[in-house]
């Protein structure tokens, strides 16, 4: 029997795949516990529409992703922190914190995940961060 499977199953299929698998399986195992429904020619269409819907607004997102890359390589991201006389910062700066400066300065959303630390930022300075896309510069200054 054809299903379309509605979350991904082990040794099965991933979510939105169409497969094949023996009807006692289908009717006693994925039917009800909701992880398949049966692929209809109408269901295959629509479940082809929302792969191509998501697929052009991944295609969106890259697009968008690779604009803020583009603009944070121009010129270094500044970030303000508390640091000793020694230029030793009292608190890391973590992924998180580039991407909340990120938010601010360009009003762009950057997710914690694309950003690559190679350690946790803990001295005043310049330092180079890791996109998917490439690097740019951070400038960490001392506050008050």
């Amino acid at each position: 029997m054809k299903v379309i499977l509605l979350k991904d199953v082990p040794k099965v299929g991933r979510k939105f795949e169409v497969k094949n698998v023996s009807d006692g399986y289908a009717l006693n195992f994925l039917f009800p516990q909701k992880l398949a429904e049966p692929a209809t020619p109408e269901k295959v269409q629509v479940l082809e529409a929302r792969k191509e819907e998501e697929r052009e607004e991944e295609n969106r997102e890259e697009t968008r992703k690779r604009g803020i890359y583009a603009r944070l390589s121009e010129k270094p991201l500044t970030i303000s922190a508390k640091a000793n006389e020694k230029g030793s910062l009292f608190q890391k700066i973590t992924e998180k914190d580039v991407s909340d400066a990120i938010q601010k300065a360009l009003g762009e959303t950057v997710p914690p995940s694309d950003i690559k630390l190679a350690a946790p930022v803990k001295e005043v300075g310049e330092h180079t961060i890791q996109l998917p896309a490439g690097s740019f510069q951070i400038v960490i200054e001392p506050s008050d």
